[in-house]
């Protein structure tokens, strides 16, 4: 009895030892100490948030490149003839507030101005405002542009008065009193002015619309960049053009700014009512065929189904372009040298039609002052 007893106790502990050892072989679980280094998180790459696009709800002007509302590039932009012989030059005003600048030879050798102003809100005084030449009539046509002027060329009349959807002020009709006034501290006839308030009371008598006509065909002058971009071509640290013996005119470009500043009549040009001398992103010249049509040296310039040669002048580089136009369509465009639509920065634009007899009147000077280039080459 006593020996069964001993085997049941032996037996028992047996089984114990075996389930023990079957105990022992299961995974400990790892308790991490504090020393112990954190698990990482998993990494979660957040999706990209849309970059808000900065012209959102705008449109790039077609005459200064720059981004506006839908409702600025609605308003007709306004054409103005400047006087630009010397002795008018000390108190011409408003020049700085042109978004394009035309440069064209006159009769003896001067040249006048035509401002393309995009806005004239805010436009203080503006002149000496001169008379009209066929000319300037065609290029403020391609803009479907309201046209300020005092007093015409019988050829300006003539090509006005067969237009009838031409919309013009003019000094030296029943308006004129209404729309111009005169400075008595100047001499005529370079005392005749204007400004915002004057041009837009004409505006209301002579009931013009103040908003483009979707159906009047308009020139693609050009595109624009939607920043700042450099091109390639030649250097052109300074542009001289010397439209005659009278009227030359010259560019100095400034690194700082990347501005052609503009000089005449050995001086700085400067607008009378800043103070500040004209500068310009982009200068063109735009190659033309000129001659005189009378005894009184009227030019006249061909601009009719017209296809010729220029350059383009930015951040201190020229390259050659073309140009063609249309005069029944105003379609007036310029091109780069592979003949695509020339492609230009935004910014102020100085554009010289400039005769094609008078080509080695242009010169180009690299950023040490040395000529490398004339137009005649």
């Amino acid at each position: 009895m006593r020996k069964r007893r001993i085997m049941k106790i032996l037996l028992v502990l047996a089984l114990g030892g075996i389930l023990l050892a079957g105990c022992g072989k299961k995974e400990k679980k790892h308790v991490p100490l504090p020393t112990d280094p954190p698990s990482p998180s998993p990494t979660i790459t957040p999706s990209p948030s849309p970059t808000p696009d900065p012209h959102e709800g705008m449109v790039q002007s077609t005459i200064n490149g720059e981004w506006i509302t839908p409702e600025q590039a609605e308003k007709r932009p306004f054409c103005a003839t400047i006087g630009n012989i010397k002795e008018a030059t000390p108190q011409q005003c408003g020049t700085s507030d042109a978004d394009i600048i035309y440069e064209c030879t006159m009769e003896g050798g001067i040249t006048r101005l035509m401002g393309v102003f995009s806005d004239i809100s805010g436009l203080k005084k503006l002149g000496s405002s001169r008379s009209a030449r066929n000319y300037f009539v065609s290029l403020c046509r391609e803009y479907d542009g309201i046209f300020v002027h005092f007093g015409q060329s019988k050829y300006a009349k003539t090509q006005m008065a067969n237009m009838d959807d031409f919309d013009h002020l003019n000094g030296v009709e029943g308006i004129g009193e209404t729309v111009f006034y005169r400075d008595s501290d100047y001499h005529a006839p370079h005392n005749a002015f204007t400004d915002e308030e004057h041009i837009m009371k004409g505006v209301e008598i002579k009931e013009f619309d103040t908003k483009v006509d979707p159906n009047m065909p308009k020139a693609k002058h050009f595109a624009f960049f939607e920043e700042d971009s450099e091109i390639n071509g030649s250097d052109a640290a300074s542009v001289s053009l010397k439209f005659s013996g009278y009227a030359k005119a010259y560019f100095i470009y400034n690194e700082a700014d990347k501005q052609y500043y503009r000089f005449q009549y050995d001086a700085p040009h400067k607008d009378a009512n800043t103070d500040k001398q004209l500068a310009f992103k982009n200068l063109i010249v735009q190659f033309v065929t000129e001659s005189s049509m009378d005894e009184e040296d009227h030019q006249q310039i061909e601009l009719d189904d017209v296809t010729d040669s220029g350059y383009y002048i930015t951040n201190g580089k020229v390259e050659e372009i073309t140009w063609s136009r249309d005069e029944e369509t105003n379609d007036m465009q310029y091109f780069d040298s592979t003949g695509q639509l020339l492609t230009i920065n935004p910014g102020k634009t100085y554009i010289a039609l400039f005769p094609n007899d008078k080509k080695e009147n242009i010169t180009f000077n690299d950023h040490e002052g040395e000529t490398i280039a004339s137009g005649d080459e």
